[in-house]
């Protein structure tokens, strides 16, 4: 049967976001130990706390080789924009020149639309490194990271070296302070 301790190490380890938040100093002990509690159960066939896993996580000495998303993410620039909505259209030719992003779906293409009077979403962008661009996963790490800070977010695109969320505007400040913690202030 495997230890508590030890399920809490290889579960921290195979994932990038828990190794990461522990080794930046980021981490929320408590609701990391809730994400984590039905796999450490399942690992160790029976019922753990909360505050074992907090004390178990607590005891976790950061390897040198976690923190890869964090040296892409440091490099990259936040922006954070108001007045955004949605719109669909039912042609490509309907598409407005305001648009910022446009989608196919079954009943048309769904565009996002900057400088909007009327708009009531906010448009945080990350850009990131050109090398980024050869690594995947920095969208999964950012969402995961957001996430666990338990923030709104409406939907995430991804292009190349771009990463581009929205949130309602009374939400984009708190996912931008999250965000900032996350890349500028961690101690990785």
């Amino acid at each position: 049967m495997t230890k508590i301790n030890d399920a809490v190490k290889l579960v921290v380890q195979e994932n990038p976001l828990y190794a990461t938040m522990i080794k930046s100093g980021l981490v929320n002990y408590a609701n990391l130990a809730r994400k984590i509690q039905p796999t450490v159960e399942s690992m160790t066939d029976k019922d753990v706390k909360i505050n074992t896993l907090v004390k178990s996580l607590t005891q976790i000495k950061p390897e040198t080789t976690w923190g890869k998303q964090i040296d892409l993410l440091r490099n990259s620039k936040l922006s954070l924009d108001y007045k955004y909505k949605e719109k669909l259209v039912s042609r490509p030719d309907e598409i407005d020149s305001n648009s910022i992003v446009a989608v196919r779906t079954p009943h048309g293409f769904k565009c996002l639309m900057g400088e909007m009077d009327d708009g009531d979403l906010a448009l945080i962008k990350i850009e990131l490194p050109e090398d980024a661009s050869k690594s995947p996963g920095l969208t999964l790490f950012v969402v995961e990271y957001l996430m666990l800070q338990k923030v709104n977010i409406e939907k995430i695109y991804r292009f190349d070296t771009e990463i581009i969320l929205t949130a309602k505007q009374e939400d984009a400040v708190k996912i931008l302070e999250h965000l900032s913690n996350l890349i500028y202030r961690s101690k990785v």
